[in-house]
C-alpha cells in the first residue's frame, strides 16, 4: 500500500487530479492495485522554495515583471 507524497506549489484541483491519476497508473502497471495507492499533496509556498540558489518567489516576481 504505497503512500506517495507530492510537494509542490499550489495547483488547481484538475491538475492535482491528473497527477494522482498518472501516479496511480504507473504503479498499477507495476502490479500495485489501484485501490491501494494513496497520493497526498502538500502545498509549498514559493517563498519556502529555492531553485538554483534563488528564492522562487523572487524568480516568479522577476518573470512577472519581464512579461
Amino acid at each position: 500500500m504505497p503512500i506517495i507524497e507530492v510537494n509542490m506549489r499550489e495547483q488547481s484541483y484538475e491538475n492535482r487530479k491528473k497527477i494522482a491519476e498518472g501516479i496511480t497508473q504507473v504503479l498499477a502497471e507495476l502490479g500495485v492495485p489501484k485501490h491501494a495507492v494513496t497520493v497526498m499533496f502538500k502545498t509549498v509556498n514559493p517563498d519556502h522554495l529555492a531553485e538554483g540558489g534563488q528564492m522562487l518567489d523572487e524568480i516568479l516576481a522577476k518573470q512577472k515583471q519581464d512579461n
